[in-house]
C-alpha cells in the first residue's frame, strides 16, 4: 500500500494493537509482519496461517487503519 510519510510504527498505537491481536489469535500457527519498504512510498504487510477467511478479515482491518493514519 502506497503512503504518504514513513511514520514511525510505534506512533501508530490502532495499527499496532491490530498486528498483536492478529497474532494473538494465530496463537503461534502464523505470522504477521508489518514494514516499510526501503526503496518505494509502502507499507508491506504479511499476515500468514491456517484461516484464509480469518487472515483476510485482519489484513483488510488493518489496512484500514493503516490507510487512515498514513495512506495515499
Amino acid at each position: 500500500m502506497k503512503v504518504r510519510e514513513k511514520r514511525a510504527l510505534d506512533q501508530m498505537p490502532d495499527v499496532l494493537q491490530l498486528v498483536a491481536e492478529a497474532e494473538r489469535e494465530l496463537a503461534g500457527a502464523g505470522r504477521v509482519l508489518l514494514r516499510y519498504s526501503g526503496t518505494e512510498p509502502k507499507i508491506r504487510l504479511l499476515i500468514e496461517g491456517r484461516d484464509g477467511d480469518r487472515i483476510n478479515a485482519q489484513a483488510d482491518k488493518i489496512a484500514g487503519v493503516i490507510q487512515e493514519a498514513i495512506g495515499a
